[in-house]
């Protein structure tokens, strides 16, 4: 059966506005590696739709909600994710500039996401649920190791990806008890992230390689046996989270069992936001 966590008291789920514009970005951010900057370039142009899809999953069973305090996390979340997808397209304007074309890749997803809504309420709030383990697990990885993001990564670039795990971490049981409060079938939960694990990461191999496909000045894919180790290696970061995405599969899971809420307030004020 699964389990209710309060939310942390030294957290408050609250949408922040952070004015970024990337105007001094190179073309190879992500420490001069073209494989994981294309990496990071797929997942900032599903962010945008991704988000909406997350959103409106959640908006679908916001009236049935009466507690007071569960209707104000409901509200921050949407609040939050409105904003992270809103200053990733900021982003995503200045790499499509750069030549990664991300317009193609946002195209697919919002194709992806028309094919969802075929799904039940059920279901589509399933796949958020999933979904935002999975990117609380990448935030949680971020704020442990940022020099994922190179030795002396852009500012902005850097603020842009931290605070948006900072606010991931916030809110990542949002979704999760809204789950349980009005569906609580935890086969579906996790059947769901089944289905829903290896269509994102198929999604985001695919991706990454279309986009260095189209960025013909670095069409050689350099890199790859540094992404490879960074990304499974044994410091890695599929490698680093793969126990805590076991856990997803428990009857008893609870995203706050594993209270990560210092660090996310340690990065708050590092960010000053």
């Amino acid at each position: 059966m699964a389990i209710t966590l309060s939310t942390p008291k030294n957290v408050t789920i609250i949408p922040r506005q952070p004015n970024l514009t990337f105007n001094d970005l190179p073309r190879t951010f992500i420490k001069g590696n073209p494989v994981l900057t294309a990496l990071f370039c797929s997942l900032s142009a599903v962010f945008p739709p991704g988000e909406r899809q997350f959103i409106n999953s959640v908006r679908y069973y916001q009236d049935q909600v009466t507690d007071p305090e569960m209707k104000k996390r409901i509200r921050a979340f949407i609040g939050q994710e409105a904003h992270h997808g809103n200053q990733h397209e900021v982003f995503n304007e200045k790499i499509q500039a750069l030549g990664w074309r991300v317009d193609l890749v946002e195209r697919q997803t919002t194709f992806f996401n028309k094919f969802i809504k075929r799904f039940s309420p059920q279901r589509q709030l399933a796949q958020t649920v999933a979904l935002e383990h999975l990117t609380a697990l990448f935030a949680d990885f971020l704020m442990n190791n940022p020099n994922f993001l190179g030795d002396k990564p852009n500012q902005e670039l850097k603020t842009l990806f931290l605070w948006h795990a900072i606010e991931e971490t916030e809110h990542k049981a949002v979704a999760y008890d809204l789950y349980q409060q009005v569906v609580g079938d935890d086969k579906l939960r996790t059947r769901e992230m089944k289905v829903i694990l290896p269509f994102f990461m198929g999604h985001m191999i695919e991706s990454t390689w279309l986009l260095l496909h189209k960025n013909k000045e670095l069409s050689d894919r350099s890199g790859w046996k540094e992404a490879w180790q960074q990304l499974v290696g044994k410091d890695g970061i599929f490698t680093g989270i793969k126990g805590e995405l076991q856990d997803y599969f428990s009857a008893d899971f609870h995203p706050w069992q594993q209270d990560n809420s210092k660090l996310a307030n340690e990065w708050l004020g590092e960010l000053a936001l």
